[in-house]
């Protein structure tokens, strides 16, 4: 991740003093795919995206991101699927219109089927009995992230861009049983966590890093 990073450094150098082009205008449009969500550590997802300058300075868009792969706290899950949304308005700072500012809503639901000992017919925290089978923990995650970023041309007609950007935020995330009334899943993490259809919640803080990849159309 430190060499993609020098990379970008490198091109935005280039970008920024090796040519003279014009900005991005009002009403552009740029499509763009975050190549880095492919390497997240936690949960790999393919995230495609646009933007559209509503004004010179001033941009709207939305990052759609579909979860395929959890290397998360569960060692028992066989599948994981889900959906990420990633709305966002954002102002581009220089003259250049290549910095940028941005407050970016983001939204993410994720299912992961696990293979495991589950407990079942809980009463007043006693389980009756243990079952050993498949089942489904279900995430839901809600935060507000602020970004900053910078746009790299790559193409000398303006088509192609390189998008890094990192940024610091809150999430809402929630962890429950799915379908499962009177159960209970635990495994072992830090807080020794239980499950149950009930579930409980989280606020913790958010930080994000990335590059995006942008064609303008």
């Amino acid at each position: 991740m430190r060499g993609i990073f020098s990379l970008v450094l490198i091109i935005s150098v280039y970008s920024c003093f090796g040519q003279k082009a014009d900005p991005l205008q009002q009403h552009d449009k740029l499509i763009r795919l975050n190549f880095t969500s492919l390497f997240d550590p936690l949960e790999t997802n393919l995230s495609l995206g646009f933007e559209y300058r509503i004004k010179d300075r001033t941009s709207l868009s939305m990052d759609v991101g579909y979860v395929f792969f959890n290397f998360n706290l569960y060692e028992n899950a066989i599948a994981t699927s889900g959906i990420i949304l990633r709305p966002a308005i954002r102002y581009y700072t220089d003259a250049r219109k290549r910095f940028f500012v941005e407050g970016e809503l983001h939204i993410k639901s994720v299912n992961t089927t696990i293979v495991d000992w589950i407990d079942r017919k809980v009463v007043n925290n006693v389980p009756t009995f243990q079952e050993f089978a498949e089942f489904k923990v279900k995430k839901n995650v809600v935060g507000l992230n602020f970004k900053i970023g910078y746009q790299a041309r790559l193409s000398r007609d303006n088509s192609l861009w390189l998008e890094p950007y990192v940024g610091l935020g809150a999430k809402l995330k929630s962890n429950k049983l799915l379908n499962e009334p009177d159960s209970r899943y635990s495994f072992d993490d830090i807080f020794n966590t239980r499950l149950s259809e009930d579930g409980f919640k989280q606020m913790l803080p958010n930080v994000t890093l990335g590059i995006r990849f942008l064609v303008k159309i």
